[in-house]
């Protein structure tokens, strides 16, 4: 009779545990699957620029003092800020602001100058002859420094950094040129009431142009402090398109008296930089 009973009722239809909808969409597998939050981080950085600037000097005698500033070199310091946002898992996006200095200086050693010969009644140039000197000068200029970049992973913690790059001047360019009489030498300079082996020139001037265009790209990698914390070191470079300062001509009189005063012509200043830096990354 149970047994009977048993057989006759109908059974309750199961689906099997593991039976998934063919589109695989299920409360539980909505549940379990994960869902990545994008990542913001704050930087704060700080470094060094290795400045190299070169231009051509023409129409002056290759002895001369003013051709120093073909070329020049120099280290200065970087300070900045660094946010981004994550938009993929290797890619994000950021912005660079930087506190940017550009020093840089250069010497040339083999400058010959007219050493005028003064009649000690009279005063006057009677004759010359030829004084060994030396000369240096240095530059500085201070830019606010703004970089939208793009972040690329291609393994975990290196990345490269490319974008492009402006610069705006802040202040004034400043420059100073030194002469100094080499050893043994009988010349001195006159400054009206006493004389020196060393002559100091400066100038301090607008920068010309005060906006600057060009690309940053770099390598680094992250350095896991704390889940929420990164030291960052990174290798840099600015290629910069814009000059640092127009063409521009002056009198050379140095040589006034072997050849007479001459003008010279200095073409468009080059100014570029590779930046090293250290930084921390905040993860927001």
């Amino acid at each position: 009779m149970f047994a009977q009973e048993d057989i006759l009722r109908p059974a309750a239809k199961r689906q099997p545990k593991d039976k998934v909808p063919p589109d695989g969409d299920t409360v539980a597998a909505r549940e379990r699957r994960p869902v990545r939050r994008p990542f913001l981080r704050v930087g704060v950085e700080g470094g060094m620029n290795l400045n190299t600037a070169s231009r051509d000097v023409t129409g002056i005698l290759a002895t001369s003092p003013y051709m120093v500033y073909e070329g020049g070199s120099g280290i200065s310091p970087l300070a900045g800020l660094y946010v981004e946002l994550d938009v993929a898992r290797s890619v994000a996006v950021g912005v660079r602001v930087l506190y940017d200095v550009k020093s840089f200086t250069a010497r040339k050693e083999d400058v010959i100058e007219d050493c005028p010969i003064y009649d000690p009644l009279s005063g006057y140039a009677i004759g010359y002859t030829f004084a060994a000197l030396s000369s240096e000068y240095e530059t500085t200029l201070t830019y606010f420094t703004i970089s939208p970049l793009v972040r690329w992973s291609p393994v975990a913690r290196l990345f490269i950094q490319c974008g492009p790059v402006v610069q705006f001047a802040l202040g004034s360019t400043t420059t100073t040129l030194t002469e100094i009489m080499d050893d043994g030498e009988d010349c001195r300079f006159s400054n009206g009431t006493e004389l020196s082996t060393t002559r100091i020139e400066s100038s301090t001037g607008p920068a010309d142009p005060d906006v600057r265009f060009g690309i940053d790209a770099g390598v680094g990698y992250m350095i896991p402090l704390a889940p929420w914390l990164d030291l960052v070191p990174r290798l840099g470079y600015q290629w910069m398109f814009t000059p640092f300062t127009e063409q521009t001509t002056g009198l050379d009189d140095t040589s006034q008296y072997s050849t007479g005063l001459t003008t010279y012509t200095a073409t468009e200043g080059v100014l570029r930089s590779l930046q090293a830096s250290l930084s921390l990354w905040f993860v927001l």
